[in-house]
């Protein structure tokens, strides 16, 4: 049974209800600590902002960025600050006053609220969706969809902002994608959301590893059905992708072009113009580690509670499945040990091809070489990069062992290891107890080889009859690590009884490594590039982030789940207070 929509749409609209009364009542009793917001007018005066400074109106939800976009949808694109803002939710605004609905002084405010809370409703909805097809727990989705409602970043999804637009696109993409198959409409969903924001251009990734998966599927069958799903990843990525280089080339045509040489910015000689970019350098100083300094201490320890979930978030899936994270969920451990051991065995390997071309009378040997041998040396750094990466998340404690295909699967390829849910890092530690019977249960003495081959043919039918917990153990699997690891779930289980180990597999499954790559890319981004106190509101666009948090409230109980849930009432409250009256809270 999933989780009743309905329900969840109700709550929602009475918390968000709440919520905006509440930021009402406190920019009416609390003066604002800036008087920006008071630059608004519905005319496009070119003495603007000054002809406006002197005549005040109370806009309390129009406030910080939220100025440019109201000016924008007003009067245009007007001066070249202004190209840092895309057009996405302005022009949506300006399309929806045309239809009369919302006329007056305050008409920008009130659509802006319009749209963006019904599109925050849209989100709960999608979120809710997604949830059912890549986690399946009830429990689970219901609370990553709860930490969603009350996300620490509330403020921005419904005040006149692109986060609740860019979201609700994002996520409109993604559940076409993945839950319903339509790669046309997510790539319209996509291309929205690369209207509203600049990274809205990664959404287009989605559709290169969809499309990139059902190649390598289709591949060994037809190469005919390999090459339609490489064009249908060109095109519906480039659909996705065109709104950014449009509004690229509306920013040169409406700054650069008709305007003499000596009179160019100087984004427009550089070969790649973009407007967008050089505001963003010159006018908000946004550049690699140009945040790093000693004043920007308090928006760091803003930052930091998402920033550290998330890095948190990748470290765990990265040290439960290193080859999924890796290579995007597209190859799995084994299908990469096939690849290895096949550039190892085949006889015409990378040497075999050198000797091959030299008897054909190849002129360019070197050349045929590599071409021959680039794609399996590829495969044997991603191994030698996934086996060094289990060895120090299993040798430092940071993961569950039995949930990563162990020593004993590279040392032999006709062992399957055990396969558990993966614990959390920080979380829980797998007993030590446990590990040492793994590890002895592996070890053979060079002496007793013969025995210990006896042995296993005598247990293997055993094995294979064997079921702890709905696993059956696999035929090639040694006893001992099987009753190892049953018996340590079955401690984890009466000891941790609110664990969801189905969650834990789902949020550990290949469907879900090409959503941690692009919240560990954002992330980077974040710690790397931007201001660094917009990465709560950057990153609540991020599904996985919502998905952490949850297994970490629902895995671990006392002072971690109180943490979060006090996080998120707090930057709740602390946000209505200062975002709404104008005090540094972007």
């Amino acid at each position: 049974m999933g989780v009743s929509c309905k329900r969840l749409l109700v709550l929602a609209a009475c918390i968000r209800g709440a919520y905006l009364a509440g930021n009402l009542l406190l920019s009416h009793y609390i003066a604002d600590y800036d008087t920006s917001a008071s630059l608004l007018s519905e005319s496009c005066d070119s003495t603007w902002p000054e002809a406006v400074a002197a005549a005040p109106q109370p806009r309390p939800w129009v406030v910080w960025d939220s100025v440019f976009s109201h000016r924008i949808a007003a009067c245009g694109y007007e001066y070249e600050q202004f190209s840092a803002f895309f057009p996405g939710l302005s022009g949506l605004v300006r399309l929806l006053r045309t239809t009369g609905l919302f006329a007056g002084a305050n008409g920008f405010a009130v659509a802006s609220l319009a749209i963006n809370n019904c599109l925050f409703l849209l989100s709960v909805v999608l979120l809710a969706r997604l949830n059912e097809t890549f986690l399946q727990d009830d429990k689970v989705s219901a609370t990553a969809v709860l930490v969603f409602i009350l996300s620490p970043a509330s403020i921005h999804h419904c005040m006149a902002y692109t986060e609740a637009l860019f979201t609700a696109a994002s996520w409109l993409g993604l559940y076409c994608l993945y839950c319903r198959g339509s790669s046309s409409t997510a790539a319209l969903a996509f291309a929205v959301s690369s209207a509203t924001r600049s990274n809205g251009l990664l959404n287009a990734g989605f559709l290169l590893h969809e499309h990139g998966r059902r190649l390598l599927k289709a591949w060994p069958h037809s190469k005919a059905a390999a090459l339609w799903q490489a064009l249908q990843a060109v095109a519906f990525s480039a659909v996705a992708a065109v709104p950014y280089f449009a509004y690229m080339l509306f920013g040169y045509r409406q700054f650069c072009t008709g305007v003499y040489a000596e009179q160019q910015r100087p984004w427009c000689s550089k070969a790649l113009p973009s407007a967008y970019g050089y505001v963003q350098d010159v006018y908000w100083n946004v550049g690699f580690l140009r945040y790093y300094e000693w004043s920007q201490i308090p928006n760091f320890l803003i930052a930091s509670p998402t920033l550290i979930m998330s890095l948190w978030g990748a470290l765990a899936y990265a040290c439960a499945q290193p080859h999924l994270l890796l290579t995007g969920g597209l190859l799995t451990q084994q299908q990469l040990e096939r690849w290895f051991r096949g550039s190892n065995s085949s006889k015409v390997g990378c040497g075999g091809c050198d000797r091959h071309q030299r008897a054909i009378g190849s002129s360019d040997p070197p050349k045929k070489q590599d071409s021959c041998c680039s794609s399996k040396r590829c495969a044997f750094w991603v191994t030698v990069i996934v086996g060094y990466w289990q060895y120090v998340c299993s040798s430092s404690g940071i993961v569950d062992e039995s949930a990563l295909d162990g020593a004993t699967a590279a040392a032999d390829a006709s062992v399957l290891p055990v396969k558990q849910p993966p614990r959390i890092p920080g979380v829980a530690y797998q007993p030590l107890r446990q590990r040492q019977l793994e590890v002895s249960a592996t070890k053979q003495p060079v002496g007793n080889r013969d025995g210990q081959q006896q042995q296993q043919q005598q247990q293997r039918a055993a094995d294979a009859k064997q079921v702890q917990h709905g696993r059956q153990v696999t035929a090639d699997g040694t006893a001992a690590a099987a009753a190892a690891a049953a018996g340590a779930a079955a401690e984890r289980e009466e000891t941790q009884p609110g664990c969801s180990c189905s969650f834990g597999r789902a949020f550990y499954s290949p469907g879900v490594a090409v959503f941690v790559v692009h919240w560990l890319l954002l992330t980077l981004v974040c710690l790397a590039v931007v201001h660094i106190q917009v990465a709560t509101r950057l990153l609540s666009s991020c599904v996985p982030l919502y998905w952490f948090a949850a297994l970490l409230m629902l895995h671990k109980g006392g002072v971690l789940r109180w943490l979060l849930w006090w996080y998120c009432f707090a930057f709740m409250g602390v946000g209505a207070v200062f975002f709404t009256n104008f005090f540094p809270w972007t």
